[in-house]
């Protein structure tokens, strides 16, 4: 049961660290991923981002880029993936220590929003990326090309190249955090209640 006002409720501080622990197994695996091909790459190519790096065929799809333009992708430079783990482990800390201090009603669902903020900001942070790597190019490009916008998820044809992208386990394990948060200790209390109501009906009066 939900402790008093000055109780810790202890099913939702498991289940908060329970999100904290699926953060930090998200924070070892792919968060995106991204496949080309073209009639010249019948094997493909492929970028894989984690929340500190990039990896795959990252020096040929620079090369590649460079034809029409695109500036070069340095994962060096890119502020996100040096912020990302200082986040992300704040995220956790707050999800392992809080529920035992804050009392606050909604604080679960600030929790859960500052969960799902994570995957939801990395979407729309990547989406930025490619819109800019298909706008920001340089005039000097071998070949002439329309700007263009590579989708953060699903298909992009661009001249002979089709990309294909799609968010990785990782990512499904930081939403997956979100729902324990938000649903987790409600549902769990469910269950128990609907459990401990399955035990067998007495008999009416008189028979």
């Amino acid at each position: 049961m939900a402790g008093t006002r000055g109780e810790v409720d202890r099913l939702f501080a498991a289940c908060s660290i329970v999100a904290a622990g699926l953060l930090v197994i998200a924070f070892f695996l792919p968060l995106w991923v991204m496949d080309m091909s073209a009639p010249q790459y019948p094997q493909g190519l492929q970028l894989v981002a984690y929340g500190t790096k990039l990896t795959g065929d990252l020096q040929e799809i620079n090369s590649l880029n460079h034809y029409v333009g695109v500036k070069e992708i340095e994962p060096d430079s890119v502020a996100e993936l040096k912020l990302f783990p200082f986040a992300l482990f704040a995220l956790v800390a707050v999800l392992v220590v809080t529920p035992f201090i804050v009392r606050w009603r909604y604080w679960r669902a600030v929790l859960a929003a500052l969960v799902f903020a994570v995957p939801i900001g990395m979407l729309i942070d990547v989406q930025w990326w490619l819109y800019k790597y298909g706008h920001d190019r340089s005039e000097d490009a071998i070949y002439d090309i329309s700007d263009f916008t590579t989708k953060v998820l699903g298909g992009t044809q661009v001249i002979n190249f089709h990309t294909d992208t799609m968010v990785g386990i990782g990512w499904w394990i930081m939403v997956a955090a979100g729902v324990i948060i938000a649903a987790g200790p409600s549902l769990i209390r469910f269950l128990a209640t609907s459990w401990a109501n399955t035990g067998a009906t007495p008999p009416a009066a008189g028979l």
